[in-house]
């Protein structure tokens, strides 16, 4: 018999994709998909929505997206997260989670050396890896920033300076299972 999977509120998840990357190619494949009336969640690790291409080039005009003539980077973002609802990570001192119709929670665990490269791949992984066992993206993002940080702290052990993504990598599995 199988059943129906649902969210700690005991709410159904029709969640049938799962994009990694909140750049402007993530939502739009989240805007594409709804479309279609297919349902999405995004993870990412960014403290904001947009990726390089909107932090990096917010006003260089883009021109081969689909009904839009031209449009900048922080535009497309923009319109793409007036149609998209789910739960997002600000990652940094004191990541946030987020979603609509819940209270945001903030992780207070962490540590400076773990802005390295990698460390957001890292996470991502982390929630993605939690979210295809409990199907709940908001529990999801909060356990996988929980046990993110706490990893990121247990590799820092000897010290913050030279911490590298991997040093978190092997440390999750001691996280996750505390």
């Amino acid at each position: 018999m199988s059943e129906t999977p649902s969210n700690a509120a005991g709410e159904a998840i029709n969640t049938e994709v799962v994009i990694i990357g909140a750049g402007p190619c993530g939502l739009f494949q989240v805007f594409e998909l709804g479309l279609l009336g297919i349902n999405a969640h995004v993870v990412d690790s960014l403290s904001h929505p947009g990726g390089q291409c909107a932090e990096l080039y917010p006003d260089k005009p883009i021109y081969d997206i689909p009904a839009l003539p031209v449009c900048g980077a922080q535009e497309l973002v923009d319109r793409l997260l007036e149609r998209f609802r789910g739960t997002i990570v600000l990652k940094g001192a004191g990541t946030l989670v987020g979603a609509n119709g819940r209270t945001p929670g903030v992780c207070e665990r962490g540590n400076p050396g773990m802005a390295t490269a990698g460390s957001g791949d890292v996470l991502t992984g982390a929630i993605a890896g939690i979210l295809a066992q409990c199907r709940d993206p908001w529990e999801a993002a909060r356990v996988g920033v929980l046990v993110h940080a706490l990893a990121g702290d247990a590799a820092a052990r000897v010290g913050e300076r030279g911490v590298l993504a991997s040093d978190m990598a092997r440390e999750l599995h001691h996280a996750v299972n505390l």
